[in-house]
C-alpha cells in the first residue's frame, strides 16, 4: 500500500496530474495478480445476496420455489410488498450537495490514495470468459440468425469472480 496521503482541501482537476492513458496504453498493461486468499469475512459476504424492500404494514414474508421447469438448482423468491412497495437500496437519497460540504465530512487522517487488497487481481482492461457459443443457427437459404435475447442457463458472459476490472 501506498504510505503517500492526499491533502483534501479542494478537488483536483484532472488537468493538474499526469496525462491519462490511452485504452491501447491501458490494453498493453500487465495485469497483476493477487496473493494469498481473500478474509474470511469477505468470502463470506460473497456467499449472501441481499436484497432491500419497502413494504406496507407488517414486514413481509418471502416464498420461496423450487423451478422445476430451470432445472433442479434454479429457485424463485416472491415478496409480496402491498401497492405501495418497492425494491430499495438503503442510505441511496437524491440530494444535491456543494463540493465543500462534502469535503468538510472527510477525515483528514484517511488515506485517499488508490489501494488494492494483496489477495485481489488487478486487470487494467475487464478481461472476459470465452463464450461457450453454440454452432449459429443457419436459414434455410444459408444465412446465420442472430438470436435477439439468450436465456438462462447461457445468459451472457462471466466475469471472474477475483478480478478487479479497474483497480489502480
Amino acid at each position: 500500500m501506498s504510505t503517500k496521503k492526499r491533502t483534501v482541501d479542494r478537488l483536483p482537476l484532472a488537468e493538474e496530474g499526469e496525462r491519462p492513458l490511452t485504452p491501447f496504453e491501458l490494453a498493453q498493461l500487465r495485469p497483476s495478480l493477487g496473493t494469498g486468499e481473500p478474509p474470511p469475512a469477505m468470502v463470506e459476504l460473497a456467499n449472501h445476496k441481499r436484497i432491500h424492500v419497502i413494504a406496507d404494514g407488517s414486514p413481509p414474508e418471502p416464498v420461496v420455489r423450487r423451478m422445476d421447469e430451470a432445472g433442479e438448482n434454479m429457485w424463485r423468491v416472491d415478496v409480496h410488498v402491498g401497492p405501495e412497495g418497492d425494491v430499495a437500496l438503503p442510505g441511496r437519497t437524491a440530494t444535491r450537495s456543494l463540493p465543500e460540504e462534502l469535503l468538510s465530512e472527510i477525515d483528514p487522517n484517511v488515506d485517499l490514495c488508490a489501494c488494492r487488497p494483496e489477495w485481489l487481481d488487478m486487470f487494467y482492461v475487464p478481461r472476459l470468459l470465452p463464450s461457450r457459443r453454440e454452432e449459429p443457427i443457419r436459414r434455410l437459404r444459408g444465412g446465420l440468425i442472430q438470436p435477439e435475447a439468450v436465456f438462462p442457463p447461457k445468459a451472457g458472459r462471466i466475469w471472474p469472480r477475483r478480478a478487479s476490472p479497474g483497480a489502480m
